[in-house]
């Protein structure tokens, strides 16, 4: 049961992590998924597309980010319905602010 909890303990993590990143781009830009999943793996978090894509789902329903979907037209790089820009919204820098507390399943 340990293994488990230090599991559970390692994904709050990473999705701090991904809020972290998010952070100097938040106003300016939507960042594209893998300028993301670069700059995790800049700060040692590496995540493959789909359990960034996992993550990044979570906070959206906690509305802590927005995404966008590839539309999927031919000789895209992206398949239709996948994940291909995001950015943090208002809530999530309030909350990394801590102006607002912290959503369960997220730890910075």
């Amino acid at each position: 049961m340990d293994g488990e909890y230090r599991e559970l303990d390692i994904h709050d993590v990473q999705r701090g992590e991904i809020i972290r990143a998010l952070v100097p781009w938040f106003g300016k830009c939507w960042l594209r998924l893998k300028t993301l999943q670069y700059g995790l793996a800049d700060l040692n978090i590496a995540l493959s597309v789909k359990d960034l894509g996992v993550h990044l789902a979570f906070l959206e329903g906690a509305g802590l980010v927005e995404m966008q979907r590839a539309a999927g037209a031919a000789g895209d790089d992206e398949a239709p319905g996948r994940i291909a820009l995001v950015r943090l919204t208002n809530r999530g820098l309030m909350m990394y602010d801590r102006k607002i507390p912290l959503e369960p399943g997220i730890r910075f």
